[in-house]
């Protein structure tokens, strides 16, 4: 395409694109598997200044454009934003984290074309290049390149020697895993005649311990059956030496204690207290008696004079109320006195 005699240039030499796998392979290790593959891992020290590779620079650059080119379709497609206020006006700025300076500018130009609607497109021609360089011819005569019969002896020779050698070696093979299983049939038979002899001592043994405890068993029985008859035969005896005078202890014991009564105090306690407390009883019941009766004359003496009292009582309020209300007919002129009054009783 050509526009104004300018023909379009490009910064790479194109290539095809190479085949891609739809789907990724478990079993690769140089791909996005194994991070040590990746171009962009610093390896060594990381002391030491990185030197960026050109690729990832070129790569950097082409992801700078891609990056201005979608923020400047966004700020296109924004839409909502309202005017400016009068003396300013909007403009766009980064909103990056780092500041770039955009110095760059990459060479635009536009050209149209246009075909007719009813002709076709005519066939591509056959790519035939250039003819380069010299032509060189060889002659070869009749069995100068092989003769089978000449060239196929040694090979033979190497394959039936090769298969009588890996044949010999399978039959050793085979004798020798024969020798190997019969050696281990012989050490199978062996070891367990060995264990057969091993559990028929063990069994003697225990036989021999059991025996052992047994006895010694019987013999712990037997010691405590001796023993068990010595405390019974000691007892009996410690028994009848503390019952020989027990009858005459217990004798002294009871008559201390007065279980055999006395004659004289048992005519006492029952012949003469007895009646005393009846007398003691009948002589309190006559104090009481007459301590009611004392009670009773008194209580009716006071409540007589009491009586009398609350009569004469009653005969002085009267006189002083008759005063008091001759004194206040009178109109107030005498001199007011009022006697206290009289204490209740």
């Amino acid at each position: 395409m050509q526009k104004g005699g300018e023909v379009q240039q490009f910064a790479s030499a194109p290539q095809a694109v190479g085949s891609r796998n739809k789907y990724r392979d478990p079993n690769d290790t140089k791909g996005h598997g194994n991070i040590m593959y990746d171009r962009r891992v610093v390896r060594g020290n990381t002391y030491a200044a990185v030197v960026q590779p050109e690729e990832t620079v070129d790569v950097q650059k082409q992801r700078d454009a891609q990056r201005r080119r979608l923020r400047a379709n966004q700020t296109k497609k924004r839409s909502g934003t309202p005017e400016a206020v009068p003396g300013r006006k909007h403009m766009d700025i980064q909103t990056d984290t780092y500041l770039e300076k955009l110095t760059d500018r990459i060479v635009e130009f536009e050209a149209e074309t246009q075909t007719d609607f009813i002709l076709d497109r005519p066939p591509s021609p056959l790519f035939m290049p250039a003819k380069i360089g010299i032509d060189i011819e060889t002659q070869i005569e009749d069995g100068e390149l092989f003769d089978f019969d000449v060239e196929c002896e040694p090979v033979l020779e190497v394959l039936v020697g090769k298969t009588l050698e890996q044949s010999m070696m399978e039959v050793l093979e085979e004798e020798e895993l024969a020798s190997l299983q019969r050696h281990q049939e012989d050490f199978e038979k062996r070891r367990n005649a060995e264990l057969l002899e091993v559990q028929r001592m063990e069994a003697a043994e225990k036989r021999r311990a059991d025996e052992v405890q047994r006895r010694l068993a019987q013999q712990a029985a037997k010691r405590e059956q001796d023993l068990c008859t010595m405390r019974k035969v000691l007892s009996r005896q410690i028994a009848m030496e503390h019952l020989q005078g027990l009858k005459e202890r217990m004798l002294l014991h009871l008559s201390d204690a007065g279980v055999f009564p006395d004659v004289g105090s048992m005519a006492v306690e029952t012949k003469f207290l007895p009646g005393l407390y009846q007398m003691v009883s009948q002589q309190i019941k006559n104090i009481s008696h007459e301590r009611v009766l004392a009670d009773a004359v008194v209580n009716s003496t006071v409540a007589e004079k009491l009586e009398q009292h609350s009569k004469m009582l009653d005969i002085e309020r009267r006189r002083l109320a008759l005063i008091d209300e001759a004194e206040r007919q009178a109109g107030g002129k005498g001199r007011w006195h009022r006697s206290k009054p009289l204490p209740r009783t």
